[in-house]
């Protein structure tokens, strides 16, 4: 779901929305009538940390909006240009190996259409001389 920039910053604007319109309700409600919320001393600190946490959500959505314009900006001169932002291999680099489930991992791929480029000699474990 929130795999680039664009989609993290989307979802981050949508909650800082929705927590800025909350923190105004429940300010809201401790200035006009705080006795609708029970355990509260001190009416006007309460009331001063809603207003606090609303500014911090203003402050995420701000952010969260510049950095979704600035992914957009980077998608489309992407797209304009033709270029790919490299999220996914390449098939043709897949298609040039030969999938072997009994290889070790010692010894390099076969590559079709020809050898591997390790050298012909000696077969197998290790060393040369002697």
């Amino acid at each position: 779901m929130c795999s680039d920039v664009g989609a993290t910053s989307r979802c981050c604007a949508l909650y800082s929305v929705v927590g800025a319109l909350f923190q105004l309700f429940v300010a809201m409600l401790l200035s006009h009538q705080p006795f609708y919320i029970s355990g509260i001393d001190n009416v006007q600190e309460a009331k001063d940390s809603a207003f606090g946490a609303m500014f911090c959500f203003i402050i995420a959505f701000s952010i969260s909006v510049l950095l979704w314009w600035r992914d957009a900006r980077i998608q489309h001169a992407l797209s304009a240009r033709g270029g790919s932002d490299y999220n996914q291999v390449p098939l043709h680099a897949i298609e040039e190996y030969e999938f072997d489930a009994t290889n070790t991992f010692l010894e390099e791929p076969a590559i079709r259409g020809g050898t591997s480029s390790s050298s012909s000699g000696g077969g197998g474990g290790g060393g040369g001389g002697g």
